[in-house]
C-alpha cells in the first residue's frame, strides 16, 4: 500500500529529462521504477534519462521495445524492460522476469508497468505519465510499499522542475 503521492506538471521534454536526472540520484542497487502510461506519455524519455543520469553514454541508450528487456553498465547494473510488445504474460516468465525485477544488485525500470501491475514487487517507485497539450506533462509519482518512506525525501531535497 502506498502512502506517498506527488504530482508535477513538466511543461516539455526537457523538464521531464530534468526530472529523471533528479529521480535518478535518488535510486539505489535493488530498487524498481514503474512507469505507467499512454503511448506518447513520455515514458522512454524518462527512462533513458534516468540511465543517463545513472552513467550510460547516450548513444548505448536504445529503447529495448522489440527486445523487451536490454541491460547497461552505469553506477551500477541497469535493467530496462519495455512490456508495449508484450502479448502474453508467459512470455515475461520465459525471459526470466524475476531475475531482473528481484535484482538486489540493480536497478530496474519498467515501462508500460501498468501490463504487469499485480506482479510488480511490494516496493516500488510507481510514476504515471498523462499528456496534457503536445509537449507537456501530468507527472504523478508514487512511493509504493518502502518506497513511500524515501520518496518524500526526493522531493523535498531533489526536485526542483
Amino acid at each position: 500500500m502506498s502512502t506517498f503521492k506527488h504530482r508535477i506538471v513538466s511543461k516539455n521534454p526537457a523538464q521531464t529529462k530534468a526530472l529523471g536526472r533528479e529521480i535518478a540520484c535518488f535510486l539505489k542497487k535493488g530498487d524498481v521504477v514503474g512507469l505507467f502510461g499512454e503511448l506518447g506519455s513520455g515514458k522512454t524519455t524518462l527512462a533513458q534519462s534516468i540511465i543517463k543520469a545513472l552513467g550510460v553514454g547516450e548513444p548505448y541508450i536504445v529503447s529495448p521495445t522489440f527486445v523487451l528487456i536490454r541491460e547497461y553498465k552505469g553506477k551500477f547494473k541497469i535493467f530496462h524492460l519495455d512490456l508495449y510488445r508484450l502479448n502474453y504474460l508467459q512470455e515475461l516468465f520465459d525471459l526470466g522476469y524475476e531475475d531482473y525485477v528481484y535484482n538486489r544488485q540493480a536497478v530496474t525500470i519498467i515501462e508500460w508497468a501498468q501490463k504487469i501491475e499485480n506482479f510488480l514487487p511490494k516496493d516500488y517507485l510507481k510514476i504515471e505519465l498523462f499528456n496534457k497539450t503536445k509537449l507537456s506533462r501530468l507527472i504523478n509519482i508514487e512511493g509504493v510499499g518502502s518506497c513511500s518512506k524515501r520518496a518524500p525525501f526526493l522531493l523535498k531535497k531533489k526536485l526542483s522542475i
